[in-house]
């Protein structure tokens, strides 16, 4: 798995490219370098994009706590995770088990919609 993660301060926006496998593990890692980022720069608006990522099969508890996970990385540095608005671009594929983590984060009062196209994703983001 390889990935990027950027604050880009032209889109006011933290920016992840996710490539090749990867697992839960390396999940809590890349949040909590986007957590650290967030609250360095002040930014709640996070694009991630898993197009070219293989997902290591996750059973459905975990992928609905996957809200849980992430509010568990953010509470550390101070931030609601409610408080984060997060667009993932996904491959078609990976469609089905991406909505049932939106409605799990929606139940929780998180913001979190997931996308097949990159530019809608920005679209979402950019509305207020």
């Amino acid at each position: 798995m390889s990935h990027a993660i950027n604050y880009n301060p032209e889109t006011q926006t933290i920016e992840i490219i996710i490539q090749g496998t990867f697992n839960l593990d390396e999940f809590k890692e890349i949040g909590l370098q986007a957590v650290q980022l967030a609250k360095e720069n002040e930014c709640f608006h996070i694009l991630s994009d898993y197009r070219k990522a293989e997902f290591i099969q996750l059973s459905t508890i975990e992928i609905y706590d996957l809200p849980k996970l992430l509010s568990g990385l953010a509470a550390p540095a101070g931030i609601n995770a409610s408080k984060l608005k997060r667009a993932i671009v996904v491959a078609r594929k990976d469609a089905p088990d991406a909505k049932f983590v939106e409605t799990v984060s929606a139940n929780q009062g998180q913001r979190v919609k997931f996308f097949l196209e990159i530019d809608e994703a920005k679209e979402w983001l950019a509305q207020k």
